[in-house]
């Protein structure tokens, strides 16, 4: 389930790449670019495709070498995500790499975050 489905584009920074607006953006084709069409197995109508197109300053070319970093991602992490589907290997969908991303946004979170003692 999305984990963040109450959230609204106001309360996340979609001017600059992340994991979090990326997941967002793949959810919600309003904020595509006109004429866009996701199609996992062309590099320049994936999810890769659409950071580059939203974020080309940031992301200078749809490849994992570009895209991997400017989220926030490791190499492994891009390369399985947006090249392999992750662990939604049969599903090649926006909401599939959506869910990607968020699963390794909330891996990232825990272990950033402080252990309670």
């Amino acid at each position: 389930m999305y984990q963040d489905q109450e959230v609204t584009d106001s309360e996340i920074d979609l001017s600059k790449p992340s994991m979090r607006a990326l997941s967002y953006i793949l959810r919600h084709e309003q904020t595509w670019p006109d004429n866009f069409k996701f199609n996992y197995y062309f590099c320049e109508k994936c999810a890769m495709g659409l950071a580059h197109l939203i974020w080309p300053t940031h992301i200078f070319e749809p490849t994992t070498k570009f895209v991997g970093p400017a989220l926030g991602l490791s190499l492994d992490e891009a390369r399985s995500t947006f090249l392999f589907g992750g662990s939604t290997r049969n599903s090649r969908e926006p909401e599939s790499v959506a869910r990607e991303l968020d699963s390794i946004r909330h891996r990232h979170e825990a272990v950033d975050t402080p252990a309670i003692e």
